[in-house]
């Protein structure tokens, strides 16, 4: 069982996300936007994190850049629904340092398959 970081400031869509992960077997820790997700991250020290780009107050791509500062290692997706701007987004993700970005809306079994990947390399 991996602890993961959900941060999203989607609360509707963090909620079923949270659900879904806690049926695959995970344990979950939630933020709204990348601030909190830094202060969590640093208490709590996740195995990966799920996060959003596009949020308020310090953006996905923000948080990723942060976070791997702290830790070079941690496993970081990076997701978005952001419209034109998504493909665009998600490789910014990456280029900053996510393991794997992922479109929304994406399956139960897209996300299964990504994190069976990225945790057994843990």
């Amino acid at each position: 069982m991996s602890l993961i970081l959900l941060v999203d400031d989607d609360d509707l869509f963090r909620k079923m996300l949270r659900i879904t992960l806690v049926k695959m077997g995970h344990k979950v820790v939630e933020a709204r936007d990348g601030k909190e997700a830094i202060n969590l991250f640093k208490q709590k020290l996740p195995d990966l994190v799920l996060t959003d780009i596009l949020m308020p107050k310090f953006d996905g791509l923000e948080t990723t850049h942060a976070l791997r500062e702290i830790n070079p290692n941690v496993k970081i997706v990076v997701m978005s629904a952001g419209g034109g701007y998504s493909t665009d987004l998600l490789n910014m993700g990456q280029q900053l340092g996510a393991n794997h970005s992922m479109r929304k809306p994406f399956t139960d079994q897209e996300l299964t398959a990504t994190l069976a990947e990225l945790l057994s390399e843990a």
